[in-house]
C-alpha cells in the first residue's frame, strides 16, 4: 500500500516537536512514530531541509529579542501567587501552635489548571526529641485567571455568618446582582481544609458567604 504523501499537517506537527527540542530529527522522529512507520513517504528530506530553515530562523529571531528576567508568564504567576499568600495569611484557618515543638505554619501557593485547596497538620518532634507538637501547612491550586476573576473581583476573602474568613479559590457561575457560586476553602476538623462550592454576595466591595451548597 502506498503511503499517503507528506502535507502541510505533517510539517506543523514535525515542527511544532522541533521547536520544543530543538531539533529537527526530533520532530521527524515524531512524525514517524504518529504514522506508525519505520521511513517515511518521499518529500521526507525537503521536510527536514524545511523545519531546520525555521528552526534557525526562529533562533535568530530569539536572539535579537533583548533578554528579558522573566516572560509574561512567569510574571503573571508571580503576581497571582504573591496575592494568594497575602490573602490566605488574612485568613482565619487553624494555625499549629507549639511551645517545645513544633507550632510553624507553611501556606504554598501553585498556579495551575486545577483550583484546589488541602489543609493538614503532622506531628513533629523536639530537637532533644522530648517533647511532641504539630506543625500545619495549607496548599492553594489557583488558575492565572484567579486574579482577574477573583482577586479583583473582591472575592478572594469571604467572611461567613460565624466571622470566619475563608478563602475563595475560583468563581464556578455568576448568578447576577452581586451573587456567585464559588468555589472555597471549607475549614474541616482539626487542620483540615478542603474545597467546596459556596454561594457568596458582594456588597460594596465586602464578600460575604450567604450558604453552602
Amino acid at each position: 500500500m502506498t503511503a499517503e504523501p507528506l502535507g502541510l499537517p505533517d510539517f506543523i506537527y514535525a515542527y511544532s516537536v522541533a521547536r520544543d527540542r530543538d531539533s529537527a530529527a526530533a520532530g521527524i522522529a515524531a512524525l514517524r512514530g504518529l504514522r506508525g512507520v519505520s521511513r517515511l513517504p518521499a518529500g521526507a528530506s525537503d521536510l527536514t531541509d524545511r523545519i531546520t530553515r525555521c528552526l534557525e530562523l526562529s533562533r535568530q529571531r530569539r536572539d535579537a529579542r533583548p533578554c528579558l528576567p522573566f516572560s509574561l508568564r512567569e510574571r503573571a504567576k508571580m503576581r497571582v501567587i504573591g496575592h494568594a499568600i497575602d490573602c490566605l495569611r488574612e485568613c482565619s484557618y487553624r494555625q499549629a501552635g507549639g511551645k517545645w515543638a513544633g507550632g510553624d505554619h507553611l501556606i504554598d501557593v501553585h498556579a495551575k489548571d486545577f483550583p484546589n485547596i488541602n489543609g493538614c497538620a503532622v506531628k513533629v518532634r523536639s530537637a532533644n526529641r522530648k517533647w511532641s507538637g504539630l506543625d500545619s501547612s495549607i496548599t492553594v491550586w489557583v488558575t492565572l485567571g484567579w486574579y482577574a476573576r477573583v482577586y479583583a473581583l473582591g472575592a478572594a476573602i469571604v467572611t461567613t455568618k460565624k466571622g470566619e474568613r475563608l478563602f475563595t479559590i475560583a468563581i464556578e457561575k455568576d448568578l447576577g446582582s452581586g451573587r456567585y457560586l464559588a468555589l472555597v476553602g471549607k475549614q474541616g476538623r482539626g487542620f483540615q481544609v478542603g474545597p467546596r462550592t459556596a454561594e457568596i454576595e458582594i456588597l460594596d466591595g465586602t464578600a460575604k458567604l450567604t450558604r453552602w451548597k
